[in-house]
Parts: structure tokens; sequence; C-alpha cells
């Protein structure tokens, strides 16, 4: 099995429960090191996925099955339930859409909701209705890890002078910034920073997905 993050683990350890020879290679020093240890620990429902894509089941079944994994791996895990709140007619409709989408993948107990139950279930969220779906969240824990600290703390010490030399610091017109945080080599762009720009780089992005 090529890579020990989530994915390579967990088939390691579905097929340790057979009569095998089993190895992980693994490039860095423990398991999860990249990807499946840079995430936000949030277990998605699945209403959010392309309908019949790998995604979408891979996420539904695993949402379903997690109650039972986490038992047996002792996971600190909560089903908290999320929230995607709308104001207007147009995001009204968006979120039915998604629960109509949803409901085609197979996800379970999605609901649309009025500002009344929104406020029995959240006091502090505002919205006018809302999807109401079964997300859950998993306690990554506080453990860091010690070589990261490590070189975290090489950087602050030592080089942080250098670096904001030269790091950028973007400014946009009217600002200022303290000259020790001032960038050496500064420069102009050539295009106002807008949402219109935003969304042109985000459509360049998906184009080469």
């Amino acid at each position: 099995i090529i890579g020990g993050g989530v994915v390579g683990s967990s088939i390691a350890r579905e097929l340790s429960k057979y009569k095998l020879k089993i190895c992980v290679l693994e490039k860095e020093l423990d398991v999860c090191c990249e990807t499946s240890g840079r995430n936000s620990g949030v277990l998605h429902a699945g209403f959010n996925n392309k309908p019949k894509s790998l995604m979408a089941k891979f996420c539904i079944e695993g949402n379903e099955n997690f109650d039972e994994i986490a038992k047996e791996l002792d996971i600190p895990f909560k089903r908290t339930g999320k929230l995607v709140v709308g104001f207007t007619k147009e995001d009204k409709e968006k979120l039915i859409e998604m629960k109509e989408q949803g409901e085609i993948n197979g996800v379970k107990g999605l609901e649309i909701i009025d500002k009344d139950r929104i406020k029995q279930l959240s006091p502090y969220v505002e919205g006018n209705f809302a999807l109401t779906e079964s997300v859950a969240v998993i306690n990554k824990g506080k453990k860091t890890n010690p070589l990261a600290m490590e070189i975290a703390k090489c950087i602050i010490e030592n080089s942080r002078k250098d670096i904001i030399k030269d790091y950028p610091v973007v400014l946009y017109e009217g600002e200022s910034v303290e000259e020790e945080n001032r960038a050496t080599n500064s420069r102009v762009f050539s295009q106002p920073l807008t949402t219109e720009l935003l969304k042109a780089h985000q459509q360049l992005s998906e184009s080469v997905k």
C-alpha cells in the first residue's frame, strides 16, 4: 500500500483482518502527516456532492458508518449537525436544490426549517430559513508535532526579520503599513483587486482542474 494517510491506513487496517502479508510505504516520519492531517475534522453528510459520483457514495457511507468506527478506535466524535442558512428567495431555492440533490445521493434527515427553529437549535445564528444536515465533528486532540514546533520556533527567532523584508504585504489604495513590515521589492498591480478579478481567478482555477 503506497501512502500512510487515512485511505492507506484504512486499507491496511481492513486487510489486517485476513491472513495476508501487508506493507505500507510512507515517505514521511509518521502516518497522516500531509493531506489527511491537514483538515478541519468535519465529517460531511454528502448533500453537496455530485449525484452518482464516488465522492458522494463514499461520503455518505463514511458518515453512516463512522459511529461504529469511532467506537472501535476510541475516536472522540460528536454529531453536532449543521445549518446552511439563507435570507432571500434565491437562497431558499438554492437550499431546496441542495436538499433534493442530497436526497438523490441518499442523505437522511435533510430538512428545511424556519427562523424560529433556527433559534431553537442555535440562538446566535441569523437566517430566515436553513437546511439541516447530519454533520459530525472529530476531536483531533491538542497534540502537536514536536519537530514542527521546533522548526516554527527557529523561524520565529532566527528568520522573522529576513522574511519580513521580502514577503509581500498586500495594501489597498490609501492603506499604509509599519516600516518593519514594508516589502523591500514593493510593486503596484496593474489591475485593482476587485470581486470581478476574484471571479476571473476562480474561473481560471476551475478550468484547469
